[in-house]
């Protein structure tokens, strides 16, 4: 049922066929139901003269009527059915409804928080004037939670409900029945409502003390994160310092006493050579993926060296004082300072059938750090110094040699910056076919063959030339044989692409 009483073409200060001030006048949807029905003592019907319009159910919102207005205003009583204030989420959701709930509602405040605007009065005396005060939050008419319980004019819902109980007369067994129902399911709501004080209450109290608790744990992160940082620090300092006052070896190491030692390039660098870590990288890939030997590459620089140690790539794994034979056997990129003594000893017996061992040899010392049986090459930056140093050309490696010594010189190459080089395998085999860099394999092989009589898988023959080197060195007791096709010891660290 609708009902709107609207008189719209009013041109005086009262409507000519109601008498009703045109100034009073508020479009809105008011929900009357049954129970508020039984408690209001005013003529409703009087209240539609002013522009509100009327229903007693939520089907009876039409299209037309939620066009001329959406402001809802519901009475106590409605709260009386089932499932009311689900329907009027969902009803406010469906019609982005304004509504507004009148009468003793202050006990669905937490339940209507943020769907409805709450007002408490009395709407025994329900007219036009308190239903536009609340919408329009005028309080002047409103009454305080504790007024409404201890008014006695008002006509309470259970008292309403124990009313009907009694009343045989005027009430059919089936509106007895649902009084007695309400009575029960209100008593539940009572006991539900105090849990939920109660609860709230405990949360409340819970909810402090756990943002109390966030703000000491939050204290105790940055402290640790502070303690972690300082130790790191601290941490990083120590190991300077070992290295620093750790007193340096050049003790030599004989080769003679390990028969199963892999085959030993050794690499004495007399002065910095450019791009050397794409050098190494580019050894280390020709060994392992070209010929698929098991090789491990050591870096050894003295105690006062150890900043230089900070510029070496992350697939470094630096070794210390203290350490596990684990360390050396799992990594294929290993630096040390100091006492290299150890290091040898584990790498050389050879329990993990390693084929090949590069060492690069950084220390100031010019003495050799081994005896015995291996491959020396010198490191020097040019030329012109290989007289201050009293090092022969034929196994020295150096930068920018020119045209004429290609097969010592490792330059600066333009052609990997193309396009084409940014492929990792088109950089390997050009790294790969540098003649230095073949030249130190095919030594390697004649070494192996010729010292070691061993076999070596074929790169091509090599020239007297390059095999004419004063420094090779051999041992009656180099008796191994290089190629005895074992299994790689599985390394944990692995080298990125080659890089300039």
């Amino acid at each position: 049922m609708t009902m709107n009483l609207q008189k719209n073409n009013s041109t005086t200060n009262y409507d000519n066929e109601f008498g009703v001030e045109s100034t009073k006048h508020l479009r809105a949807i008011l929900y009357l139901d049954d129970t508020s029905r039984l408690k209001i003592k005013t003529n409703v019907s009087e209240i539609g003269l002013y522009g509100i319009s009327f229903i007693n159910n939520f089907s009876e919102l039409t299209k037309e009527l939620i066009a001329e207005t959406k402001t809802l205003i519901i009475l106590e009583g409605y709260f009386n059915k089932a499932n009311s204030v689900s329907d009027l989420i969902l009803y406010k959701e469906l019609f982005d409804l304004d509504i507004f709930c009148l009468g003793n509602v202050e006990q669905f405040k937490g339940r209507l928080n943020g769907i409805a605007t709450l007002y408490s009065c009395d709407i025994t005396f329900l007219d036009f004037d308190l239903v536009q005060s609340a919408v329009y939050g005028d309080t002047t008419l409103a009454k305080a939670p504790e007024e409404l319980q201890i008014d006695v004019t008002q006509t309470t819902n259970r008292d309403l409900a124990k009313r009907i109980l009694k009343d045989t007369v005027n009430y059919n067994a089936g509106l007895r029945s649902l009084a007695n129902e309400y009575l029960s399911l209100k008593d539940t709501l009572d006991l539900t409502i105090t849990d939920r004080d109660r609860y709230k209450e405990l949360y409340e109290v819970s909810d402090a003390k756990n943002l109390k608790l966030e703000k000491e744990n939050s204290k105790f992160v940055e402290g640790y994160a502070d303690i972690v940082q300082k130790v790191f620090k601290l941490n990083t300092s120590l190991k300077t310092y070992e290295s620093v006052l750790s007193a340096d070896v050049y003790e030599k190491v004989d080769l003679t006493k390990y028969t199963n030692r892999p085959l030993i390039i050794y690499f004495k660098e007399f002065e910095d050579l450019i791009y050397l870590d794409t050098f190494i990288e580019t050894l280390y890939y020709v060994f392992t993926n070209q010929y698929h030997k098991s090789v491990k590459v050591v870096r050894l620089y003295d105690s006062a060296k150890t900043r230089k140690l900070s510029t070496l790539p992350n697939y470094y794994y630096r070794l210390y004082n203290k350490f596990t034979s684990e360390e050396a056997i799992v990594h294929n990129f290993i630096c040390k300072t100091a006492d290299y003594r150890k290091l040898f000893d584990v790498l050389l017996t050879n329990n993990s059938n390693l084929d090949v061992l590069l060492v690069f040899d950084h220390k100031d010392l010019n003495d050799l750090i081994f005896s015995g049986s291996y491959l020396q090459f010198n490191l020097c930056r040019t030329l012109k110094h290989l007289e201050s140093y009293n090092i022969k050309k034929e196994n020295t490696i150096v930068n920018f040699a020119g045209d004429e010594e290609k097969g010592i010189s490792w330059d600066y190459y333009p052609e990997l910056k193309t396009e084409e080089m940014k492929d990792r395998e088109r950089r390997f085999l050009f790294l790969s076919s540098r003649p230095v860099i073949t030249r130190i394999y095919a030594l390697s092989k004649f070494f192996a063959e010729s010292i070691w009589c061993g076999c070596f898988s074929p790169v091509r023959t090599a020239t007297a030339t390059e095999l004419s080197f004063s420094t090779v060195r051999a041992g009656s007791e180099a008796t191994q044989l290089f190629d005895r096709r074992r299994c790689a010891p599985k390394g944990v660290n692995t080298i990125p692409r080659y890089r300039r």
